[in-house]
């Protein structure tokens, strides 16, 4: 279940060049986890790095949104003359 989890969290592009390291970093850990299993430093360190990774996806968002809503203000929609 988690791996599907992490092909979603995998595959968003991320802009922000701290984050790009992330999803390797926690695949690497997934795998730990269904293979020999992760000590209890471990699931912290992934349960952090999940956290970091969604505040990254967060930020992005909210970048995005407000720049798509001033190029909209600026130029208007596509269906205006």
């Amino acid at each position: 279940v988690h791996n599907d989890t992490f092909k979603t969290l995998g595959d968003r592009h991320i802009t922000n060049e701290i984050g790009k390291g992330l999803p390797d970093q926690i695949k690497v850990l997934y795998d730990l986890a269904d293979g020999q299993g992760l000590s209890t430093d471990d699931w912290f360190r992934r349960y952090a790095l999940e956290a970091s990774l969604m505040d990254i996806y967060k930020s992005e968002e909210l970048f995005w949104q407000r720049r798509g809503g001033q190029n909209w203000l600026l130029k208007g929609d596509a269906n205006t003359a």
